[in-house]
């Protein structure tokens, strides 16, 4: 299985969170940046258009680079991301209702260091990433996951990447040039 960096259109709508909103979010987004729950103490975020662009399926917010899923996208996905470890935090915007995919599904030590091809920093940051090659009973039906060595980093399925393809959901970037590839290994 082939997994890929999640990266986004450049014709995209960007969103972000105004300051009022950001203080009174910003413990629950210290944890979701760790990859926790907060589902809990969730309320539903109103987040501001930053460029007006195109409205799409997918988008993110700037600064956190946490993924947006819109209403109907979420309608779609929902069934194929059942049991993935993903909370769908409500958000509003002046026109459409948006989610935040909190993905809480981080996997630790699952890269196959010895026939990846990465370089890492002294501080054990990993840099200039050609290919990733994970275990593959690590990543075993998980179509969107975070890694705990690159936790920014979404992954995404090439089960998932076809399945947004085939419902036509707008906003993700699956061109070829997009060369962040991962794969597994048994």
């Amino acid at each position: 299985m082939e997994f890929r960096n999640l990266l986004f259109n450049d014709d995209i709508t960007l969103y972000r969170i105004s300051e009022s909103e950001l203080n009174t979010f910003s413990s629950l987004f210290e944890k979701m940046e760790d990859s926790l729950s907060v589902i809990d103490n969730w309320r539903e975020l109103l987040l501001l258009k930053s460029e007006q662009k195109i409205d799409s399926d997918f988008s993110y917010i700037e600064d956190f680079d946490f993924l947006l899923i819109s209403e109907k996208a979420k309608d779609i996905v929902a069934s194929f991301l059942l049991d993935s470890h993903i909370e769908y935090l409500p958000c509003k915007t002046e026109t459409n209702k948006y989610y935040i995919l909190n993905i809480i599904n981080l996997i630790e030590d699952s890269i196959i260091e010895d026939v990846s091809e990465f370089e890492k920093t002294d501080q054990g940051t990993i840099t200039n990433i050609v290919n990733l090659v994970f275990y593959a009973d690590e990543t075993e039906n998980k179509p969107i996951f975070k890694i705990k060595e690159l936790p920014c980093v979404v992954f995404i399925s090439d089960e998932l990447e076809e399945f947004c393809a085939l419902h036509n959901l707008t906003g993700l970037d699956f061109s070829e040039d997009n060369p962040f590839i991962a794969t597994d290994f048994i």
